[in-house]
């Protein structure tokens, strides 16, 4: 793919995984929300470790799910030869850990750095949608 492509496809990903992330917060931060109100009468901390583990269950859903649409589209374009080298690939970059034992030719290498874009920007919505869950306890405790 050239150098065009990449970016090009690359931007596409991490458009469609930055919507995707989002929708999972905004319909984890709905349910979260429908939950506090059913428990608005009960105290604080029966309420905190249900909401603050479903929202971290929620979240890690979706980060699995680019995960695998990581690994899908690496798989499809040919760029590893099976399925479990391209899940591997796909989660060591999307978590930034990049061990760098598994590695795209040259012709796909910017587009799979774009995976680990994608994981920074997910990891970092995650982790400011738990912190303004955990905020909203804060008050009470």
């Amino acid at each position: 793919m050239s150098m065009i492509g990449q970016l090009w496809w690359g931007t596409v990903m991490l458009c469609i995984c930055i919507v995707f992330h989002t929708a999972v917060v905004y319909f984890t931060l709905t349910w979260v929300k429908s939950l506090l109100h059913v428990f608005r009468n009960h105290h604080w901390s029966t309420v905190f470790v249900p909401v603050i583990a479903l929202s971290c269950f929620s979240l890690i859903a979706g980060h699995t799910l680019q995960v695998w649409l990581w690994a899908t589209v690496l798989l499809q374009l040919g760029t590893l030869p099976n399925l479990e080298l391209a899940l591997y690939y796909a989660l060591v970059t999307y978590t930034t850990v990049g061990y760098g034992d598994v590695t795209l030719a040259q012709d796909y290498a910017i587009f799979g750095a774009f995976a680990s874009v994608v994981g920074l920007f997910a990891f970092g919505i995650s982790s400011a949608f738990l912190v303004g869950i955990v905020m909203r306890f804060l008050p009470r405790v």
